[in-house]
């Protein structure tokens, strides 16, 4: 099971958590709290439970560290 969250960061801290279903749903919700939250800074974490694999998805892709979406 993939487990994908968006958060919306002050700094270093997480000031919002939004779990989604899908990487569609995931990107449209990134966009929207990046326009919401422009002054923050906005990554979708991905998790994979089967390996504990943890990343990012990025605007370009999967990666091990994350770009803001803002």
């Amino acid at each position: 099971m993939e487990r994908l969250t968006v958060v919306v960061q002050d700094d270093l801290q997480a000031i919002k958590a939004v779990e989604v279903s899908n990487k569609e749903q995931a990107k449209e919700t990134a966009e929207r709290l990046a326009k919401e939250h422009n002054d923050k800074q906005v990554f979708i974490e991905y998790f994979r439970e089967s390996d504990g694999q943890r990343g990012y998805i990025n605007k370009d892709g999967f990666a091990l560290t994350g770009k803001s979406w803002a």
